[in-house]
């Protein structure tokens, strides 16, 4: 029996993915990180070349292994870059802009809070972000909270599933529904015997993702 639902923060919770866009050097929109787009403006620098060089310090920092400040600063470096003013959290500029949360999703998870559910939050994330989504109170809807920045861990990694599993109490893989919008995360939430749903904000319909939690024996 189903007593918990985890949820995939940006992409799902939070921000429509057919937004997520960033225009590269030659003009071309494709799909992307804006927070990360942000950051190449005010650095004055092309998308592409900020996204190289920076994609292996991203992973390390949303397993909090290393600072955001150490990343720009070591980019500067690389670089012979000036950096701006309150670099040390580049990366969250606009953050709760671009990831407005969707009140579809918002419903729904109050719908299951009362139907006696309990509902998680489950992201990778930098602490920088996460800062300011608390100042904005964006995960107290949620009963429990796991962040890859904060358990030193991140998706697809088993160990950030079995962390969150551990935030509901005593509850078995099987009686957890998971949705996210990278499909590989929920496959290795399924392969540790978790229920779980792709789902997309933006491209696939609020009324999909209900029909889909009904099948798992949701009342809704």
């Amino acid at each position: 029996m189903i007593t918990a639902v985890l949820f995939d923060y940006g992409g799902v919770v939070a921000g429509n993915v057919t937004e997520l866009i960033v225009t590269t050097s030659q003009g071309i929109k494709i799909q992307g990180d804006p927070s990360l787009e942000k950051a190449a403006h005010v650095l004055g620098m092309s998308y592409e070349a900020v996204s190289k060089a920076v994609e292996n310090d991203i992973l390390q920092l949303q397993k909090g292994e290393i600072t955001e400040a150490s990343v720009w600063r070591k980019f500067s470096r690389q670089h012979n870059l000036a950096l701006p003013d309150k670099y040390e959290t580049l990366l969250a500029r606009d953050i709760t802009t671009i990831y407005s949360q969707n009140e579809e999703v918002i419903q729904l998870i109050r719908e299951l809070k009362s139907a006696g559910i309990n509902v998680g939050v489950l992201s990778n994330i930098v602490e920088s972000q996460v800062q300011c989504f608390e100042q904005e109170k964006r995960y107290e809807i949620f009963d429990s909270v796991t962040l890859s920045c904060r358990a030193g861990v991140r998706k697809p990694e088993e160990k950030i599933y079995q962390t969150a599993l551990s935030s509901f109490g005593k509850i078995n893989p099987e009686d957890c529904v998971f949705i996210d919008d990278v499909e590989n995360y929920v496959t290795s939430a399924i392969d540790l015997g978790m229920k779980g749903i792709h789902f997309r904000y933006g491209i696939n319909d609020i009324y999909q993702l209900k029909i889909k939690l009904r099948e798992f024996g949701l009342q809704l």
